[in-house]
């Protein structure tokens, strides 16, 4: 598959997947007025690479600011998306990254990994640039 990589805006984050490497990534802000046309490609892309996926290790990363309710919808459907991913055999890490004294940002990644099979690792920083 061809790697992805949508730039960041005010409201939407950088989005870089390079699928030989199993390296996927979300950084930024993420607060877009139509989040389905956002993220529908996006996970219609997943979608199809987890039928077949051809990295045997996969590293996903969500370094986000903020994200928004329907946001936070999205990044359970690509949660699911790896563990079906992780189900065939492969290898799935996710890091959480926030900022050190963002507790709420915190929290929502454990509240992501208390519903999936696949291993979190939460990481802070002092600011996401």
């Amino acid at each position: 598959m061809k790697n992805v990589v949508i730039e960041e805006t005010d409201t939407t984050p950088r989005v870089e997947f390079d699928f030989a490497k199993g390296l996927f990534e979300f950084k930024g802000l993420s607060i877009p007025e139509d989040t389905q046309g956002f993220y529908n490609p996006i996970a219609q892309t997943l979608e199809q690479y987890g039928q077949n996926p051809t990295a045997k290790k996969h590293h996903l990363t969500f370094t986000f600011l903020y994200i928004n309710t329907s946001t936070s919808a999205m990044v359970s459907r690509i949660l699911k998306i790896f563990e079906s991913i992780q189900a065939k055999g492969h290898q799935v890490n996710v890091v959480w990254s926030f900022e050190s004294d963002d507790e709420d940002m915190k929290d929502l990644g454990t509240y992501f990994s208390s519903f999936t099979n696949l291993p979190f690792k939460f990481i802070p920083h002092e600011e996401i640039v």
